[in-house]
């Protein structure tokens, strides 16, 4: 089995009608494992998100497993920095997973394993993890105890003790008289009396999100969600409410949206927004709003659960999902529970494989380190610059700040060398030359800081501050020369006219 990286937009848009295929094929795949959902995304996802796509060595052509990761990069307390494999379209995904054409599972997760365990991270996060026990024997079985720590994480609510891990979703069968006889009788009752009201009243109304009022009931039922969250969300919601906008109306767009609005007397009262798998006939709830002044006898959730449950069977849905968490009011309608996982594998050394960091992360790593170095965070900033010329060795930007560093503690011989490297490549950088001109000043190398001073005038012949150190290195010496005196001369009547002026420029 081979393993291809699939990372950019374009290249994963090609794959569509495998993905589709091999979506179709897998039992076990879900809505937001579908392209429809990733393609939500993953366009707009400057991260550093990746597709493991598994290729049989039988037929090389055609991909027969897809594994959507994301690569994270985490600082240490003490220092340093490590990666994180972690599942893509967690932002917004209910579950996560990988999809597979079944007869290949078993060789497809060796596969899946072994690129794993050559990659370099030192946590593999498994976050909502929808899978069958099959599945994850199989996998986890590839990272045993000597090199790695298995742990299972909860998802417990601390404001309201919810389990998240527990997914209640209903099995809808080919009829709503049938659905309807499985609930309490206190149940039916009121799932009929509310959608008698509905149907038959002048006064309640459901109307379906359509493309001329999508927009208008996106609005309706993320303003009934801000006023529920804000007091909890107050610093983020407004990047919330963005990332959902876009999101659901992409969703609305590619024909995965199911949008409900009920009202009473043309006044909204609540909204509740499903996706729509067409392959796996599932209907998923996702988020819903209400109006919180409404105080009547008629509870407008409940109502538009009922009517959408109503809307999947008469549609040959076969599931009604409620996703996430274990809240009270979803066991009205009689859901089966479903587990999810949460699971972290860290190695047991807690360094990353292969001992360097992944080579996708350094462009992070070394922000995050000048930005450390720039705090005066020293030692951290050494450890960051360390660890990205260990992956990258002529890293001209870590190579330059670890010369600093260097030069600070004395060490000036590795500062030289570091500094050497640069202007190998980069002939024409200032900033290097006259570093390494400085270091070898500091070791009292006046003639090789002259001559570097010289190397950097040849490139940059405009450049004073080199002119004035190769001067400075001369006199070192007890020498001249021409160029030398007559830089010295219009120096001093440069100096001259701006003391006259109240400015020194020259230091």
């Amino acid at each position: 089995m081979r393993i291809d990286i699939i990372d950019s937009y374009e290249t994963f848009t090609e794959l569509k009608p495998r993905w589709d295929t091999v979506y179709d094929k897998d039992p076990e795949a879900q809505f937001f494992l579908s392209w429809t959902w990733l393609s939500t995304w993953l366009e707009d996802d400057d991260d550093h998100w990746f597709i493991l796509a598994a290729r049989s060595d039988k037929d090389p052509s055609d991909y027969v497993a897809f594994f959507p990761l994301r690569l994270g990069t985490r600082m240490r307390r003490d220092g340093g920095f490590y990666n994180e494999i972690s599942m893509a379209g967690l932002k917004y995904s209910a579950y996560t997973g990988f999809i597979c054409i079944p007869e290949h599972l078993t060789s497809v997760i060796a596969a899946f394993a072994r690129h794993l365990k050559r990659s370099h991270w030192s946590r593999f996060k498994l976050e909502c993890l929808c899978a069958s026990e099959e599945r994850l024997h199989l996998l986890l079985q590839h990272f045993p105890s000597k090199k790695f720590k298995i742990k299972d994480l909860a998802d417990i609510s601390k404001r309201n003790t919810v389990d998240n891990l527990v997914c209640p979703a209903v099995r809808l069968p080919s009829d709503w008289h049938r659905y309807l006889a499985s609930l309490s009788s206190n149940t039916q009752q009121e799932t009929k009396r509310f959608l008698r009201m509905v149907d038959e009243s002048d006064e309640y109304s459901i109307r379906v999100a359509g493309p001329d009022s999508i927009d208008e009931e996106l609005s309706i039922l993320l303003d009934f969600w801000k006023a529920s969250w804000k007091p909890r969300k107050d610093v983020s919601l407004k990047t919330i409410l963005q990332g959902n906008f876009s999101m659901l109306k992409n969703c609305f767009d590619s024909g995965a949206l199911y949008l409900p609005v009920l009202r009473h007397n043309g006044r909204p009262l609540a909204a509740l927004a499903s996706f729509i798998d067409p392959v796996k006939r599932s209907l998923l709830f996702f988020i819903g709003g209400r109006d919180a002044e409404c105080n009547g006898s008629t509870p407008p959730s409940f109502l538009l659960h009922a009517y959408s449950i109503r809307h999947a069977i008469d549609n040959g849905f076969k599931t009604y999902e409620f996703q996430r968490g274990n809240e009270t009011y979803k066991y009205l309608f009689k859901p089966r529970e479903n587990k999810i996982g949460h699971i972290l594998i860290s190695t047991t050394n807690r360094q990353n494989l292969g001992g360097k960091l992944d080579s996708r992360s350094l462009v992070k790593v070394l922000d995050r380190t000048v930005d450390l170095h720039e705090a005066g965070h020293l030692a951290a900033a050494e450890v960051g610059y360390k660890q990205v010329l260990a992956v990258s060795p002529g890293s001209a930007k870590a190579l330059y700040g670890c010369g600093q560093l260097l030069a600070q503690k004395g060490k000036h011989a590795a500062a030289a060398r570091a500094f050497r490297t640069i202007v190998s490549q980069e002939p024409d950088s200032e900033k290097a030359w006259l570093r390494l001109g400085s270091t070898l000043e500091a070791r009292r190398r006046f003639s090789d800081a002259a001559d570097a001073y010289r190397e950097l005038i040849k490139h940059r012949p405009g450049s004073q501050v080199a002119r004035a150190r190769l001067a400075k290195s001369l006199r070192k010496l007890g020498l001249t020369d021409p160029a030398v005196t007559r830089f010295d001369a219009e120096t001093a009547v440069h100096r001259s006219v701006n003391t006259r002026s109240g400015h020194t420029e020259l230091r």
